[in-house]
């Protein structure tokens, strides 16, 4: 592999693919889990360009993924943080949705 060009140094390997794709990966020869390996690669950098890492979801954006019965309690949460908590509004809309997604806030029954 020291010898590999510095692209494939930095993906994972044909074998941990295999891994991930589990029982379909026996159909397959090294150059098509390369071929689909190479593929997902690209597909993510594209993902990456369109959405760079650096630049923040506005939280209204990111509420929108929420399923509407739960946004009324994330954004209560978001309140709460922002007012009892002293955080600023973006950092208490981000904890709220963070909470959110990590169970920690109440859901209706």
């Amino acid at each position: 592999m020291a010898n590999a060009p510095a692209r494939d140094r930095e993906r994972i390997s044909i074998l941990s693919c295999r891994r991930h794709l589990g029982p379909l990966a026996n159909a397959l020869s090294d150059a098509q889990v390369e071929s689909l390996r190479n593929q997902y690669y690209d597909i993510a950098r594209v993902a990456l360009d369109l959405h760079p890492m650096d630049r923040p979801m506005p939280f209204a954006s990111a509420l929108s993924s929420v399923p509407e019965e739960q946004r009324l309690e994330v954004e209560e949460r978001a309140a709460i943080l922002e007012f009892d908590g002293r955080l600023t509004r973006d950092q208490a809309e981000r904890l709220a949705l963070t909470m959110h997604c990590n169970g920690k806030v109440r859901r209706p029954a």
